[in-house]
């Protein structure tokens, strides 16, 4: 070790409460050579080790048989066992004392300075126990010798934080961090170039005849296991386990004498053992260390709430006692192979996670008509991101996905708070602000095929990338070498230390803040005085700064925009206009996210996870130091808390997903058995609330099968003689640049085919079919709505339609399914657009109305269905009665479909 390796190692570990490890992205992000690195062990802990018991083997070349001694060892918390034989007594006996000669010959600075210089007397190791003779003979007697050498060698600090004990004892610096888990297996070992399953051009078996193999030190957790090179310490790979993971020992599975396949979706990773008695340990441990504790990775799960046909516990939201805030679980779902038939999510559904709904946070509901005003607070949510990561004083790592959807982008220089009177709440500089406090951030952002869509992505990773070292992005796919033309990174979520999640349809980009007026117009005259300062640029791809000392403007730039009258252009120049706000509206913009804390959480951050290092693999594989590979934190260890978003509630969780292997490895669909089952097994009503209503219709050009589960559960219920609801809430056109009074662009065109003949023209669609059974009467089951809204500009009375861009499901005021999947093959196949959601479901009931009778209602859905309700029908929080009940023949035709129709007649009245 050099003396300035040394300097760094004692650093570390100075940093370290006692009792406590490194944090934990000092010691996972800042590598360093293997023999390096230090000590390992938690400060002021002991470590303790016992010889439990030996074995005897015979190798096919050597006539006598050899011991093999099973060692465990306990430090703090942490246990792990380990098999030696007596020449790696030896090996370290010989290591020791090359340490001890150098350490007597050379005292070197570092040790006095930091006042471990042990002194000559206290360098004398320990005697050796003889390999023959008597004692071979008696191996009891042996083993405690043996024990006795290594505990004594354990207490001197001198040769317990030398690399060739840490080497021997099969520790490293991810070892003992209470956050990746228990400690498992670890060892130097060599492995096989290649592997990696990727989709794309690619020499496909170069690997099987072109490898090399590499010395690495290999380390196991309860979910994944990852290598790194000993003489930089940097990470090489990391395995995640999942359904597809494996292990096979022997030469016929591996193609090598000794080897270990390791298997996952991604890759086939194969190691070399020195021996085939080796080779089956390891095998054994690897396997036996998943299928214990990350056993919840190597299957698909059920989704929380499909086939449910027991109600939850109606006490459970009227319990006396217990902890505020919590709730008691519970059990409802499938069970046996009709549940494991409806599998699909490689995440485990949580129980009694916190979940909060950003549209929950404005209780004070609308002033105006129902159905064309109202709002889900899209600014609420914006500010209580902003807030999560800058009140975290220890925030040490911060995962930031967040990509464009399909014609969206992220924008660096959006503000979170408005009015903006200061640079302070710029996205781009909060993440500056982070960076510079030592967070992680890594950004992950969709690459466009520039000809078809202008959302400018290089930019956007060239203005977060130059701000601090610390801010890391990565733009996927490459185009020609993936063949991946057609389909886009379309989930949108930021993880906050792996404790706190945002998810949902929410995009940090431009237009997308709102407030529950839904304004159209945004003037100086109007809001005191504009911003101040040109937009001439003062070097490459910077801009002029902007005065905002008396700015009251809440959309500046580039944050005003229509996306039917102009799309956005010059995404560089972010302060300057590019539609006239004196002639034009804005588009209102209605949104709906999910923050989700605890173990949920890391179930997103470790979808996260996986999506990063796949794209390294393939982008990065050699920028090692420029884009490390990440880990996820352990589901088993209990994730800490800090603070919770305002109104969370506990409820089950389950993170659900749309991908394949062209975005991350591997194929999952969970999302879209998430909406059938909760459709098909939904009992009172359904209110669908989405960008896109894209379903089959004929079964030819359109897979998903959405709109036949809603036309299924509409015939059951008129069968059955059951009152059964459907709200569907869409926008009024597509978010395309054209105009519809002169026949729309070819985009808007063909969305608004698709989605007519899915719900109400031709004979395959939604109305026709159910006119077929029952006449006009499908008009008490299902409604189709939009929003719009109205304002004054310059003294001329105007309107425009509010975009819908949320994507929510809720089933009878009990189950959630929150995300960014759309009601389209793109979203829901997995094989296409990739996708992220959460299944809520609610743990904690509260009283209410359904059909007139009383009904015990999940906490969360119930929330967030009134305050939808609230925004849309201009009801306030205090004369909400009327919609309560969702229902109800008064409620659905007296009050929804009435005040539907009645603002479609006035403003075709008025703005005819």
């Amino acid at each position: 070790m050099e003396p300035r390796e040394a300097d760094e190692s004692n650093a570390l570990q100075d940093r370290a409460a006692p009792g406590q490890p490194c944090p934990f992205p000092m010691v996972v992000y800042e590598p360093m050579p293997l023999h390096a690195q230090g000590p390992h062990f938690l400060k002021g802990v002991p470590i303790v080790a016992r010889v439990e018991s030996t074995e005897r083997y015979t190798s096919g070349s050597k006539v006598r048989p050899s011991t093999v001694y099973i060692l465990q060892l306990s430090h703090g918390q942490f246990t792990w066992s380990m098999k030696k034989l007596f020449r790696n007594f030896q090996e370290l006996h010989r290591d020791l004392m090359k340490h001890r000669l150098l350490l007597s010959l050379l005292p070197l600075p570092r040790f006095v300075l930091h006042g471990s210089w042990p002194g000559r007397s206290s360098l004398e190791l320990p005697p050796l126990p003889h390999g023959g003779g008597e004692v071979s003979r008696r191996p009891s007697s042996k083993q405690k010798q043996l024990e006795s050498y290594l505990n004594t060698l354990l207490e001197m600090s001198v040769y317990r934080d030398y690399h060739a004990m840490a080497e021997f004892l099969d520790v490293s610096r991810f070892s003992f961090l209470p956050d990746l888990g228990p400690k498992g297996l670890e060892g130097m070992i060599l492995k096989r170039s290649g592997g990696h399953r990727v989709q794309g051009l690619n020499c496909a078996g170069h690997h099987q005849v072109c490898y090399r193999w590499s010395k690495r030190w290999l380390v196991v957790k309860d979910d994944f296991l990852l290598y790194l090179k000993p003489e930089s310490g940097v990470i090489s790979c990391v395995l995640l386990f999942d359904p597809a993971f494996s292990v096979q020992v022997g030469k016929k599975p591996t193609e090598t004498k000794y080897g270990v396949r390791v298997d996952n979706s991604c890759r086939s990773l194969v190691l070399k053992c020195s021996s085939y008695r080796q080779a089956r340990w390891w095998g054994q441990q690897i396997a036996e260390l998943a299928e214990s504790k990350g056993n919840e990775c190597l299957r698909q799960h059920p989704l929380a709430y499909p086939g449910s046909q027991r109600s939850p516990n109606p006490a459970a939201g009227r319990r006396g006692g217990g902890t505020p805030g919590t709730a008691l679980p519970t059990q409802a779902g499938l069970q046996g192979p009709e549940r494991a038939a409806r599998a699909g999510s490689g995440l485990h559904p949580r129980g009694e996670s916190p979940a909060a709904s950003p549209a929950g946070g404005d209780r004070s509901g609308g002033s105006r008509s129902p159905l064309n005003t109202g709002s889900h607070r899209r600014g609420t949510s914006q500010a209580r991101l902003s807030r999560a990561s800058p009140s975290k004083r220890k925030a040490n790592f911060l995962n930031a996905r967040i990509p464009p959807s399909g014609s969206s982008r992220l924008s660096p220089e959006i503000y979170m708070k408005r009015p903006a009177q200061s640079d302070e709440w710029r996205l781009d500089l909060i993440l500056k602000h982070k960076a510079e406090q030592g967070v992680r951030v890594c950004v992950l952002l969709f690459k466009e095929v520039e000809l078809a869509l202008g959302i400018n992505s290089g930019y956007s990773k060239r203005a977060l990338m130059l701000l601090h070292p610390n801010i890391k992005v990565m733009r996927h796919p490459d185009h020609v070498s993936s063949i991946i033309f057609l389909w886009a990174h379309h989930e949108k979520l930021v993880v906050v230390d792996q404790s706190v999640a945002f998810l949902g349809g929410l995009d940090l980009a431009y237009g997308r803040w709102d407030t529950p007026e839904y304004r159209l117009t945004d003037l100086d005259g109007e809001n005191c005085h504009g911003p101040k300062g040109g937009g001439a640029p003062t070097g490459p791809g910077e801009e002029a700064p902007v005065d905002l000392a008396t700015n009251q403007l809440l959309w500046l730039g580039k944050d005003y925009s229509n996306l039917i009258a102009k799309d956005w252009v010059r995404l560089d120049k972010p302060f300057e206009d590019f539609i006239d706000r004196f002639q034009t509206p804005r588009m209102p913009w209605r949104d709906v996210g999910v923050a989700v804390h605890g173990v949920a959480a890391r179930d997103v951050a470790r979808h996260f996870v996986q999506r990063w290092n796949f794209t390294k693999t393939i982008k990065a594989k050699y920028k090692g130091s420029e884009y490390p590979y990440l880990l996820p934190k352990s589901p088993h260890v209990p994730p800490r808390l800090p603070f919770l978003m305002p109104g969370a509630q506990v409820a089950n969780v389950q993170v659900l997903r749309s991908v394949d292997r062209w975005s991350a490895g591997l194929h999952e669909c969970s999302i879209y058995n998430a909406y059938l089952s909760v459709i098909r097994t939904s009992q009172h009503y359904l209110y669908i609330e989405n960008q896109f209503f894209i379903s089959c219709t004929d079964g030819r050009s359109v897979l998903n099968t959405v709109g036949d589960a809603v036309l299924q559960r509409i015939l059951l219920a008129h069968s059955e003689k059951k009152p059964f609801r459907v709200y569907v809430l869409l926008p009024l056109l597509p978010g395309f640049e054209g105009d519809i009074a002169q026949g729309g662009s070819n985009s808007i065109q063909a969305i608004l085919h698709f989605t007519y003949r899915t719900l109400c023209r031709g004979e395959s669609s939604i109305v026709s079919r159910l006119r077929a059974v029952m006449g006009e009467g499908w008009r008490n089951y299902i409604s189709f709505c939009g929003l719009r809204t109205h304002g004054e500009l310059r003294g001329t009375l105007l309107t425009e339609l509010v975009y819908i861009h949320s994507k929510i499901l809720i089933a009878d005021d009990r189950h959630v399914v929150i995300g960014s999947a759309n009601i389209n093959d793109r979203s829901l196949l997995g094989k296409r657009d990739s996708e992220l959601a959460v299944l809520v479901e609610d743990t904690e009931l509260v009283p209410s109305i359904m059909g007139g009778q009383e009904y015990p209602a999940g906490k969360f859905a119930l929330s967030l269905r009134l305050e939808c309700f609230r925004c849309l029908l201009g009801v306030t929080l205090e004369n909400d009665a009327s919609i309560q009940d969702p229902i109800s023949d008064h409620f659905f035709h007296d009050v929804w479909c009435a005040r539907a129709l009645s603002n479609t007649n006035i403003y075709e009245e008025v703005h005819a």
